[in-house]
């Protein structure tokens, strides 16, 4: 069962708010959206990147120190790296990194179906094989103990620069044994902000090492803003909190992204057709980041991944960025067919969702489980075919359902397991999929999950003016940690509403308050789901008389939305986009 919940943000001190509205310049609204959000007033607005020394993540200098001696000496370095996008862009950077200061690097990047995430014996296999001395993981190592053991016994020189959770025994950090781990979760690391990605840990290792290898300003300057532009597309892919110094850095980057240095990127822009200067965050993590993905879910290739961050040649750079784009569409066609497959076979009977889908992508499972989440509202695990009479797959739950600590009870059913509170991955042999089934609805018998929805502000839609549109634009970039600010309007009644879209998919709204004042609204939800809703609280025959333009109907509903501009013949005017809806008691 699934509860809908609407929760106020918290309380804004109105004092404070006005001092800050009139010292900024930003309208009251949005000073107490922040206020609310217990964001600090005096640095949000700034456009300064300011980020702390690099030096105060532990083994740092140590690692920078290794690193250089290897460049100095003209050794053979790997890179290994992981084959998503932080993974990606953190292993271009630090393979770049280590050539301008005249290293032989190069990156060797995990296999999905061969290797798993990040460092394994094969790839340290194939490192000595190309002659390498030295490895440099990037958004993994942390937890490689096999790994790691296995190169050092071979001789070779390990340093891990990570950003992913220490292993812990007793309270006390369990680490590699590695000749430096750099990673600001160490819990004796000094650095202030610990939710950077591994492409943010790479760009400090590369100021760091072009310092002490006093490299020429100019150069640094160039590669700062392309390593600028790769960290801020790790950052948004690997859902970093957009606050701190991940909203300069993001915001930074997107600025650069207006003029790429990357090519590839440039390319892939115009296949999304995104205009470079109107660029956002959200088009980083919502389309080009899943065609960066798609390359290893589907074909499970990450070397046409950094061939697309490196190329220089314009003809070849359109090749592949047209490869990504096309690969990322059939994800889409992939995930989509799963999808409806997965709904279908859907038992809303059940609080926990356990669905095997026959024959189909494992790459794609998680993608697919976080779809029907999100539209059944139950936590979902998806699982399909591999070898071996094994069934694999990937989980994603609710805030309300811790899933890796209630699987984790029946651990010894499952052939591997792993994961954290909102997310899983397992394998399992396909007959045990009905006992694993039975034990964990069995243990979340009369589970209620709440779609909570944070409230930023209750404003009434015809106090929204084209000011605080404005200032709203200026909290951008907008993601994990820092959302699109949500308005809730509890005064208007719902007049009419009309199809609109492809096949009547979406709907507009009208509506109107106890005074006259009228506003049109836009629904791109679930149309049926709506529709169904406005049946079962006021019948069938309201329904319909919702949908006859000569009678209004009246009904009290409140309303989540955003406001936006809409923009038609060169008119600016306000248009609203509505998120949720509930009967007003």
């Amino acid at each position: 069962m699934t509860e809908k919940i609407w929760k106020d943000r918290g309380e804004f001190n109105k004092e404070k708010v006005l001092e800050y509205s009139k010292k900024l310049g930003i309208s009251p609204e949005v000073v107490a959206i922040l206020d609310k959000r217990n964001i600090n007033l005096d640095t949000f607005f700034s456009s300064e990147l300011s980020l702390p020394n690099a030096l105060l993540i532990k083994d740092m200098e140590k690692g920078v120190d290794i690193a250089k001696g290897f460049c100095d000496r003209k050794l053979k370095i790997a890179v290994i790296n992981d084959y998503d996008v932080d993974g990606a862009t953190s292993g271009v950077i630090m393979k770049e990194a280590l050539k301008v200061v005249g290293g032989e690097s190069f990156v060797l990047t995990p296999k999905r179906t061969i290797d798993g995430y990040g460092m394994s014996k094969r790839l340290v296999d194939l490192a000595k094989e190309e002659g390498a001395e030295l490895i440099v993981t990037t958004d993994n190592g942390i937890s490689a103990f096999e790994a790691i053991s296995y190169a050092k016994g071979l001789g070779l020189t390990v340093v891990v620069t990570d950003h992913h959770e220490v292993h812990k025994d007793k309270g006390l950090d369990v680490l590699p044994e590695a000749d430096a781990v750099i990673d600001p979760k160490r819990s004796d690391s000094e650095y202030p902000f610990t939710d950077i990605c591994g492409a943010e840990v790479a760009l400090k290792f590369s100021c760091v090492l072009f310092a002490k290898a006093n490299i020429d300003n100019d150069v640094r300057k160039k590669f700062f803003r392309r390593f600028t532009e790769l960290a801020a597309i790790g950052t948004v892919c690997d859902v970093m909190p957009l606050v701190e110094e991940n909203r300069s850095l993001v915001k930074m980057g997107l600025h650069y992204l207006e003029l790429s240095q990357i090519i590839g990127i440039r390319q892939l822009l115009r296949f999304q057709e995104i205009e470079p200067e109107k660029i956002t965050a959200s088009d980083i993590g919502f389309r080009i980041g899943p065609c960066i993905n798609a390359m290893s879910r589907i074909y499970d290739d990450t070397d046409t991944v950094l061939r697309f961050f490196e190329e220089k040649d314009h003809i070849k750079s359109k090749e592949i960025a047209k490869i990504l784009f096309d690969a990322n569409e059939e994800r889409k066609n992939y995930s989509e067919s799963s999808k409806k497959m997965a709904l279908k076979l859907y038992d809303p009977s059940l609080p926990i969702s356990i669905i095997y889908i026959p024959n189909e992508n494992p790459a794609v499972m998680g993608i697919v489980a976080g779809k029907v989440k999100d539209e059944t509202g139950h936590p979902t695990l998806c699982l399909t075919d591999i070898e071996d009479g094994k069934i694999k797959g990937s989980g994603r739950s609710t805030s309300d359902y811790d899933m890796f600590e209630r699987f984790s009870r029946y651990e010894d059913k499952y052939v591997n397991f792993g994961g954290h509170p909102g997310a899983i991955g397992i394998t399992i042999d396909k007959e045990k999929l009905s006992e694993v089934t039975e034990l964990i609805n069995k243990d979340a018998a009369g589970m209620v999950f709440k779609k909570e929805t944070l409230v930023d502000l209750y404003l009434s839609m015809k106090y929204v003016s084209d000011r605080i549109i404005l200032d709203i634009d200026k909290m951008e970039p907008f993601g994990e940690g820092n959302p699109a600010p949500v308005f809730c309007d509890d005064t208007m009644y719902l007049e009419y509403a009309k199809e609109m879209g492809k096949d009547g998919k979406f709907r507009r709204l009208s509506l109107c308050d106890d005074y006259g004042n009228k506003r049109e609204a836009v629904y791109f939800g679930d149309a049926g789901e709506f529709d169904n809703y406005i049946s079962e609280f006021f019948g069938n025959p309201k329904k319909e008389e919702l949908y006859n333009e000569f009678v209004p109907s009246h009904l009290p509903v409140s309303f989540l939305y955003s406001p936006k501009f809409n923009y038609w013949n060169g008119n600016r005017s306000i248009s609203f986009v509505i998120k949720d809806y509930m009967v007003r008691g």
